[in-house]
């Protein structure tokens, strides 16, 4: 398949990037356009993969991508995500045999998720979180006196509570960092568990990335797409919670089973859609 192809999505969402990346790592060369190669440069320096821009290319038509449900599709290969293998690979090499932090956040703090993790720090450590809670309206108060949105764009706000640490961050909203972002995988490998309140619908990305780095899934309701996986909800008594490698294990080798297809499988949806036009 030397020929490049295209695909006709947006990627403004990481599922269609995911979703172009596991092409490409399956040695289909994409053509982007100027507008999306930094995207994908970016993502290079990472792994290795074939991709030209500007070219002519031959478009591939039978594609689905669904947020909402959600849903990923090429012919007659579906997952609900498709991630590339190579993701998942460095994921797994990034896990440590001493996991440092118990309990980690990271990501953007919207209103709906900062007061379910206000909640549940509350109850878990109430004397910690008074003290920190007074720290952070005060944050808040001054970045809307700034005019700055969810703590500023691509900017931080770290604090501890007992055992939680929460990096408050626009970063994973802002290109090209928002195709890969190291620190935030390897923060995640080193972690115990991941907090993983809703996001635009009940299910979120965050679910899955914690998995993938051995990190035990906290989630605020659960959601079909997690059927078959171990977590726990935000709803349990942090003191009781215990890491397990075992858990760990599993939740990883169900990522596999369900966000991957194979290269040949990948390759073949490809050579279909050329043999159908």
């Amino acid at each position: 398949m030397s020929c490049p192809f295209k695909l006709n999505l947006s990627f403004a969402r990481i599922q269609e990037i995911r979703f172009a990346h596991a092409l490409c790592d399956a040695g289909v060369c994409l053509s982007f356009s100027e507008g999306d190669e930094p995207i994908f440069r970016f993502l290079q320096t990472y792994f290795q993969f074939p991709m030209k821009v500007g070219e002519n290319a031959v478009p591939l038509k039978d594609v689905e991508v669904c947020h909402r449900t959600p849903q990923t599709r090429i012919g007659n290969s579906q997952r609900p995500l498709i991630f590339p293998h190579a993701i998942l690979d460095r994921c797994r090499r990034m896990w440590v045999n001493e996991r440092s932090e118990r309990f980690v956040f990271v990501g953007l703090l919207t209103e709906s998720r900062q007061e379910e993790i206000e909640r549940w720090c509350a109850e878990a450590w109430p004397r910690e979180w008074e003290k920190v809670s007074r720290r952070n309206r005060l944050f808040r108060n001054l970045s809307r006196m700034l005019g700055r949105l969810r703590f500023g764009m691509g900017t931080n706000h770290q604090y501890r509570v007992g055992d939680l640490l929460v990096t408050a961050s626009t970063r994973g909203r802002i290109f090209p960092i928002k195709a890969w972002d190291e620190n935030y995988y390897r923060l995640m490998s080193r972690s115990q568990f991941v907090l993983c309140p809703n996001g635009d619908f009940v299910w979120t990305y965050r679910f899955f990335e914690a998995a993938m780095c051995g990190a035990i899934p906290i989630v605020q309701e659960p959601a079909p797409i997690y059927d078959g996986f171990r977590f726990a909800q935000m709803n349990s008594s942090a003191s009781t919670l215990v890491w397990s490698r075992a858990d760990a294990e599993h939740n990883y080798n169900l990522c596999r089973e369900r966000i991957l297809v194979s290269h040949d499988e990948l390759r073949n949806e490809v050579a279909r859609q050329i043999d159908n036009l």
